[in-house]
């Protein structure tokens, strides 16, 4: 069965999607995340606020290894991200979710991900 195709960027409901943004996450920043884990109630304000902020936020678990894929997609005109994604891989979903607001709200502070001049060249950790 053919996919649906969704409206345009001219119809001004759904912005292109212009690729995946890479960022691989440093041993302070793994470190960062393990504390934020400690708080069992940062999970729903870390995703929330990512929504709230613009972000389509989605969760896959791999059937073959049980790999959690959390994933970020900037929505709308304007945004900052708009049309890229970045995702973070973990055995738990809930840290890889907490690694995603990490670095898009502690790291790139909710600013454009393209400012970064950090080796960019994995998607997990």
């Amino acid at each position: 069965m053919a996919r649906k195709k969704g409206k345009t960027v001219e119809d001004g409901n759904k912005r292109k999607w212009n690729g995946y943004f890479n960022y691989s996450l440093t041993k302070a920043d793994k470190t960062a995340v393990r504390e934020l884990a400690d708080d069992s109630e940062r999970i729903r304000p870390s995703l929330s606020e990512l929504v709230e902020r613009g972000y389509r936020v989605s969760i896959s678990i791999s059937d073959s290894d049980g790999v959690a894929t959390v994933t970020a997609t900037g929505q709308g005109e304007g945004h900052a991200n708009a049309g890229y994604s970045l995702s973070m891989r973990h055995i738990d979903y809930e840290i890889a979710l907490l690694a995603l607001w990490h670095v898009i709200a502690q790291k790139f502070q909710w600013a454009s991900w393209q400012q970064s001049e950090e080796a960019l060249d994995e998607f997990s950790w």
